[in-house]
């Protein structure tokens, strides 16, 4: 019997505690340890918490802010599990690892499964990303800007984005290219970090649909004249049309289209 119960323990025997503890602080366990603890986890049964223990797990964390000197220290206590002391350094997770803890955190099993977050949690949360503190008056290299394009490009390819990535002019150019026959490749690798709307292969053309708000805006503009020189060096033809245009002149975008690749072929 425990008869401690509802007592709490002084900030002093707490630290009298901590200080006789010194239990494995400098020591690392060995190989054959590490994979016995790892088996005897596996074969454990992990119950998981009451609805009950949840809300005192959630009562007792609400409102807790952590200090700058806290997550300083908690940053020391992990350094000796980084880089290449970290146990996953320099591997990568199965496939079936993968979809393992997708299936295990997806659905019911998902602590936000069925609900939804107020709007003081929502503007809380952007709150706290608004202003990036780790990078705020900062710019990413153009290396490292290449480097998250092509990771984009590839995420998207993989992901197939046709699913997904169908704004409502480029439903309407499918639906105009498919009524003249024109074969086309919807979300086309351009090989130049850039994926591009349409690539038709029979007139070697790339078509980019430029919405009304978004392509006006002076920094796009930039990046868009980029991408056609980037696009052309590459031996493409390129028309940009207007999402205005493939709402209200789908016939001119035809004509846009054929007369574009005779010039460009002439």
């Amino acid at each position: 019997m425990n008869n401690s119960k509802g007592y709490k323990l002084s900030k002093e025997t707490r630290r009298k505690m901590s200080k006789n503890h010194v239990g494995m602080k400098g020591k690392t366990h060995t190989e054959e340890a590490k994979r016995n603890m790892s088996i005897a986890q596996k074969k454990r049964k992990h119950e998981p918490h009451t609805e009950e223990t949840k809300r005192k797990i959630s009562k007792a964390n609400k409102g807790k802010i952590r200090t700058r000197k806290m997550k300083l220290k908690m940053s020391e206590n992990h350094a000796d599990q980084s880089g290449k002391n970290n146990p996953m350094y320099g591997k990568k997770l199965s496939k079936e690892t993968k979809l393992k803890l997708s299936k295990a955190s997806s659905g019911k099993n998902n602590g936000m499964f069925g609900r939804k977050q107020s709007k003081k949690t929502k503007r809380k949360i952007s709150q706290r990303l608004t202003g990036n503190k780790n990078f705020l008056g900062k710019t990413h290299s153009e290396e490292t800007k290449r480097k998250m394009s092509k990771s984009a490009i590839k995420r998207l390819m993989r992901d197939k984005p046709s699913l997904y990535m169908n704004t409502l002019p480029e439903l309407l150019l499918k639906i105009i290219l498919n009524k003249h026959q024109i074969k086309y490749v919807h979300q086309y690798n351009t090989k130049c970090d850039h994926l591009a709307d349409f690539y038709l292969p029979s007139y070697n053309l790339i078509i980019e649909v430029d919405g009304d708000y978004w392509h006006n805006l002076k920094n796009i503009k930039t990046r868009d004249k980029r991408n056609n020189k980037a696009m052309k060096n590459l031996g493409y033809n390129v028309l940009r049309l207007k999402e205005k245009e493939i709402k209200k002149y789908p016939n001119k975008c035809i004509m846009k289209i054929i007369s574009n690749s005779r010039l460009q072929n002439a």
